[in-house]
């Protein structure tokens, strides 16, 4: 469902959608991992480049650990 719905966001928001490479490095920033900045370029378009960003753990870990999110979990 997270795949299905990171490949139909991009075009429902902007239009252009952005370079993968650019949203990447604004999105995550210097929480990038290894893995993913391996991975994308690899894939096929734009779009599926957007999908990785969004369906990854790095993207998706970063949501989840937004401080007023944690509060009640200290390890984050």
């Amino acid at each position: 469902m997270r795949i299905t719905w990171a490949l139909k966001q991009p075009a429902r928001l902007v239009d252009p959608v952005p370079e993968a490479r650019d949203f990447m490095h604004t999105a995550l920033g210097d929480t990038l991992s290894e893995v993913l900045a391996w991975a994308l370029p690899s894939a096929e378009s734009q779009r599926e480049g957007i999908a990785l960003v969004l369906a990854s753990t790095d993207f998706n870990g970063r949501i989840r650990c937004r401080p007023a999110a944690c509060s009640s979990r200290p390890a984050c």
